[in-house]
């Protein structure tokens, strides 16, 4: 149902842990790629590159920025045409980054963070359906 409404969630989750998995059998490029793509997704997960920088696993954050190049910037432009990203990451900015950070929220943003509507991301809901 999450994959069918355009949530990423599951997907994340398998992400995140096969990454952590990679990461203890020593494949750090890979482990690092599996986060990155984790964080093209949805932007929580770059929380890794932190971790691993303070660690400094440069072979892991290499393939972490790899795969955020992939995901975010080389896929999208296999579906839309190339010049058109900046004009999406643009919209993207406009109506969910800016009222999160300015508290001037627009419908669309009421209507991602409603709780009561099955594909809301609020960790409420998130923890609601589990």
């Amino acid at each position: 149902m999450t994959l069918s409404r355009g949530q990423w969630s599951l997907l994340i989750g398998l992400l995140i842990t096969l990454g952590w998995w990679l990461s203890q059998k020593d494949h750090r490029f890979l482990s690092g790629h599996c986060f990155g793509f984790a964080a093209a997704l949805k932007l929580l997960p770059i929380v890794f590159a932190c971790y691993l920088i303070v660690k400094r696993r440069w072979v892991a954050l290499g393939g972490f920025v790899t795969a955020l190049i992939i995901g975010a910037i080389v896929m999208p432009g296999m579906f839309v045409k190339w010049l058109e990203i900046p004009k999406l990451y643009a919209e993207w900015f406009r109506l969910v980054v800016n009222p999160a950070f300015t508290g001037t929220h627009n419908d669309l943003y009421g209507e991602l963070l409603n709780p009561a509507i099955k594909r809301s991301q609020q960790p409420k809901s998130v923890l609601s359906r589990a």
